[in-house]
C-alpha cells in the first residue's frame, strides 16, 4: 500500500492498496485500465505521463544490507528519506522481472521510500517489497521492521515475526538415542508448505509429503543426534491476493486481486506456513 500522485503533483493521494490504486491513477491519467493482456503483447509506447509512490515503514532496529525489489527500477528514480539513490540492479527476488537495488542503512524510526516511474497503458504498477535480515511486526495495516529472531518453534511461523516470510526453514532438533542399531520413525502430519525433508546428522533419510506422514531410518548409534526437517515454504503470503476478504475461497485467478465491498480488507489475510504441530519421533530398539 502507498500514498502516491502523478505527473510531479505536490499533493500525494491518500494510503491505497496497489491494485486499486494503479486503476485510480490511470483514469485520473485518462489511461485505460489494464487490459488483463501481458505488456509484452501490448504495441511499444513512450510514456508521456509518471506515477509516484510513497512507501512509509518503521524501523525499531538497525538493518544492513537491506533491498528494494520493484519491477523496471532502472527506468525509475528511488528516493529514501527524501534524497536520491542509486537505482542500480544489484539482484532479483523470487522472479527475474521483480530486480532489487541496495538500500542506505535502515536506522531506527519513520522512513519513507518514494518510487516514479513511467505510466502508460504497457506500463503496470506493481507490488514492491523491501528485503532483509530483520522480523516483522504486524499490527492490523501497520508493519514494523524488529528484530531478527534466530530460533522459531513449531506452530505457524505468521505470528512468529514472519508474516511474510515464504522461503524455506530449517527445524533442528536433538536426539538422544539409548543404545547401538536403533530406528528412528519420525511422523510430522501437520504442516503447511510443500513438503518436508529430512536428514540424520546431515543424511538424507526421506521426504515427508503423503499419508501417513512418516519417514523412517534404521542403524543409528548409541549417543547424541541431529534430526534436521526443513519445511518447503510457499510464496503465497509474499505475492497472493493478500487484501481478498473471502475467507472460504475456491479458486484462484487474476481476479482475485480486484475484489471490493465486503471481499475486500486493507488488513492483510495471511495463511499459516510452517511445520504447525509438533513432530513425534519414536525410537525403535533391536529386538
Amino acid at each position: 500500500m502507498a500514498e502516491f500522485t502523478y505527473d510531479d503533483k505536490s499533493d500525494f493521494m491518500p494510503l491505497e492498496e496497489i491494485r486499486k490504486l494503479d486503476n485510480i491513477v490511470r483514469k485520473m491519467a485518462s489511461i485505460p485500465p489494464k487490459s488483463g493482456k501481458q505488456p509484452w503483447t501490448l504495441e511499444p509506447e513512450i510514456p508521456t505521463h509518471t506515477v509516484t509512490l510513497r512507501f512509509t515503514f518503521d524501523s525499531e532496529i538497525t538493518v544492513d544490507g537491506a533491498k528494494f525489489a520493484s519491477e523496471d527500477p532502472e527506468v525509475s528514480t528511488i528516493l529514501y528519506d527524501g534524497k536520491e539513490i542509486s537505482n542500480a540492479v544489484d539482484g532479483y527476488f523470487t522472479d527475474e522481472a521483480i530486480k532489487t537495488v541496495a538500500l542506505p542503512e535502515i536506522t531506527p524510526g519513520r522512513h519513507t521510500i518514494t518510487l516514479t516511474m513511467p505510466l502508460a497503458p504497457r506500463t503496470y504498477i506493481e507490488n514492491c517489497f523491501i528485503l532483509g535480515e530483520f522480523n516483522v511486526r504486524l499490527e492490523g495495516c501497520e508493519k514494523t521492521l524488529i528484530a531478527p529472531t534466530e530460533k522459531v518453534g513449531f506452530g505457524s511461523l505468521v505470528p512468529q515475526g514472519l508474516p511474510f516470510y515464504g522461503g524455506n526453514i530449517v527445524y533442528s532438533c536433538p536426539i538422544e538415542i539409548p543404545e547401538d542399531d536403533c530406528a528412528i520413525e519420525v511422523h510430522a502430519n501437520f504442516y503447511r508448505g510443500a513438503l518436508i525433508s529430512a536428514k540424520l546428522d546431515g543424511k538424507d533419510i526421506g521426504n515427508i509429503v503423503f499419508a501417513p506422514y512418516n519417514v523412517k531410518a534404521d542403524g543409528i548409534s548409541k549417543g547424541t543426534h541431529t534430526l534436521e526437517l526443513t519445511l518447503y515454504g510457499n510464496r503465497f503470503n509474499c505475492f497472493a491476493a493478500l487484501h481478498n476478504a473471502e475467507t472460504d475461497l475456491r479458486w484462484t485467478g487474476p481476479g482475485m486481486y480486484s475484489t471490493g465491498g465486503d471481499a475486500f480488507s486493507y488488513e492483510y489475510h495471511l495463511r499459516d506456513l510452517g511445520i504447525i504441530a509438533s513432530p513425534i519421533v519414536k525410537i525403535l530398539k533391536k529386538d
